[in-house]
């Protein structure tokens, strides 16, 4: 899997912490914004482009 960019890593470890997400549910979490990377750079999307969410889901 793509590594995910540290500061975005960063944010969402620490939005994590603040809603009390810990453990194995944090990891469970974490993979999907990493597939959704995946996802992107396979078919030559921009992840910030909103139209791609559906897309993914």
């Amino acid at each position: 899997m793509k590594a995910m960019l540290d500061r975005l890593f960063r944010e969402f470890e620490h939005v994590c912490a603040l809603k009390g997400v810990h453990g194995l549910d944090r990891q469970s979490y974490l993979k999907w914004p990493r597939y959704f990377l995946d996802f992107c750079e396979k078919y030559d999307h921009p992840p910030r482009a909103r139209e791609n969410l559906m897309s993914f889901l």
